[in-house]
């Protein structure tokens, strides 16, 4: 268990520590928000970043965004999955087809934004 794991006021409701580095710079959640889960019995601590690219419009409930997620060994430096594009359904009575065209463009921003990153973190 991390130091900070065992002192108050230093960990998030789920116990996990609170994170005091910064997101990735497209992350639209708070900076330095909170470690989300725990792999490894607590020796591996993870959080995601994500980024909502848009909803597609009607009652099909559908939005497109991007994602990854970092690990970190207890106190050693972070780890980042490849950015991810994810498409999130809520069951509804519209057929999604009927909103194809709006979800296919939200798709193809997705994937210049991916590759937009990805081409920018290769340059660090």
């Amino acid at each position: 268990m991390s130091d900070s794991m065992q002192h108050p006021g230093t960990t998030n409701p789920n116990g996990l520590p609170i994170v005091h580095r910064p997101c990735p710079e497209w992350c639209q959640l708070p900076t330095g928000h909170d470690w989300d889960s725990e792999e490894l019995g607590g020796l591996i601590e993870v959080r995601g970043h994500g980024l909502t690219i848009g909803d597609v419009g009607g009652d099909a409930g559908a939005s497109v965004s991007i994602q990854n997620l970092e690990r970190s060994t207890v106190g050693d430096a972070s780890t980042f999955t490849p950015v991810t594009i994810m498409v999130d359904t809520r069951p509804s009575d519209t057929d999604l087809p009927v909103q194809a065209q709006e979800l296919a463009g939200l798709l193809v921003l997705a994937a210049h934004r991916v590759e937009a990153i990805s081409g920018h973190e290769a340059t660090k």
